[in-house]
């Protein structure tokens, strides 16, 4: 908010302030004298001193101003009638007043004339406003609450809840590593990894409906090819296996079986005799019932 509109509404704040202050002092005022007044008629009529005429004179505006009173009370509130039940209300509350604070009480310095004191200055009554609308420190700092992180499923539970093709592109090219010697497969929380002679050679991932195979090879001895391979070895994770290719259907798998033999003659990998296969996805479920 503008520093001047809250300093302009800080003033008018006190100049309201002032004005009932005025109010109450002068309704005080027009109380002691009606209460001075009276005792002076019980004197008078105690001592006799006061004629029949004189009281009848002084009793006739006290007749006169009861029945003004029943008028009034009798009139509809109405938008003239207004400042007089305000000004009732105001007096209703004298003793409220009594118990204001001696800073405000000493702000009354005559009856017509107001003087507001040091202690309450513009830019004091500014600047508590102004702190009032920022957000406390506490609130500042509050530390947001975050719901908690979904964690990634394993590999094998992916795999697992992959369709039936996927799976079987899976199976495929598993059991193509396996049919050369030499060649160790473990499955870990995220992949699925191969290794010759302790040198991670090959990675399988599951990203979607698609087989991520990452290779030991050189993207670059395949540029311009049908394998649309990609090069990911400025990743430290991908530094040891830089070439990746997606598995998505028939023609990726078999692609995907040329890589690997490119793979294995350059590990000096020898194919088996005899090779057996397996279904890799059956033993995905044991070692799912066995976690």
């Amino acid at each position: 908010m503008d520093p001047v509109l809250i300093i302009l509404l800080a003033v008018d704040a006190l100049l309201l302030l002032c004005c009932i202050v005025t109010i109450i002092t002068r309704a005080r005022q027009a109380k002691k004298a009606d209460f001075m007044t009276a005792e002076e008629k019980t004197e008078q009529s105690e001592s006799g001193e006061m004629s029949e005429t004189s009281l009848k004179e002084e009793n006739e505006p006290v007749e006169a101003e009861k029945v003004a009173k029943e008028v009034v009370k009798e009139e509809p509130v109405t938008a003239e009638t207004v400042p007089a039940v305000e000004e009732q209300a105001v007096l209703a509350e004298d003793d409220i007043v009594k118990e204001e604070p001696a800073e405000v009480k000493e702000e009354v310095s005559s009856e017509n004339e107001v003087v507001p004191t040091e202690s309450v200055s513009e830019k004091e009554t500014a600047a508590t406003y102004a702190a009032a609308l920022e957000p406390s420190v506490s609130e500042k700092k509050k530390p947001k609450i975050e719901g908690a992180k979904k964690t990634a499923d394993p590999f094998y539970i992916k795999m697992l809840n992959a369709d039936e093709e996927t799976q079987g592109y899976y199976n495929e090219i598993r059991n193509e590593f396996k049919s050369y010697k030499g060649v160790n497969a473990r499955i870990s929380k995220g992949y699925d990894s191969f290794r010759k002679n302790r040198q991670l050679i090959a990675r399988i991932l599951l990203s979607g409906k698609s087989i991520r195979l990452y290779l030991r090879l050189n993207a670059g001895n395949y540029e311009n090819s049908k394998f649309h391979q990609q090069y990911v070895g400025d990743k430290k994770t991908y530094a040891e296996i830089p070439m990746l290719v997606k598995i998505k259907s028939k023609r990726g798998l078999a692609n995907a079986k040329l890589l690997v033999a490119d793979l294995m003659k350059q590990e000096d990998a020898v194919k088996k005799t005899r090779v057996t296969k397996v279904d890799y996805i059956e033993t995905l479920k044991a070692l799912k019932e066995n976690d």
